[in-house]
């Protein structure tokens, strides 16, 4: 299977780990895997930003608020990945 050239760099290195492991005849495999290598290295990413600026930061206004890269790595990252079970 042919890396996709719209993967990041962090999702290179996942599609090399696992593209190995799987069975490139299955139909749409390349495909799932592709979003799956999406999906991981954006929620590393909100996770990397959550260690660097915390679960919780000031609003504009000056009130406490949940970082929204908490509900990024929730919501739309790796949780969001249950699909793709089979990596």
């Amino acid at each position: 299977m042919n890396i996709p050239e719209h993967l990041d760099e962090q999702a290179v290195a996942k599609w090399a780990e696992l593209a190995p492991t799987l069975d490139a005849t299955q139909p749409g495999t390349a495909d799932a895997l592709a979003a799956y290598c999406v999906a991981y290295s954006r929620w590393t990413a909100a996770e990397a930003k959550v260690s660097e600026l915390g679960a919780v930061i000031k609003s504009a206004a000056g009130f406490a608020v949940q970082s929204p890269y908490v509900a990024h790595g929730r919501g739309r990252g790796m949780n969001g990945a249950t699909a793709y079970k089979r990596f």
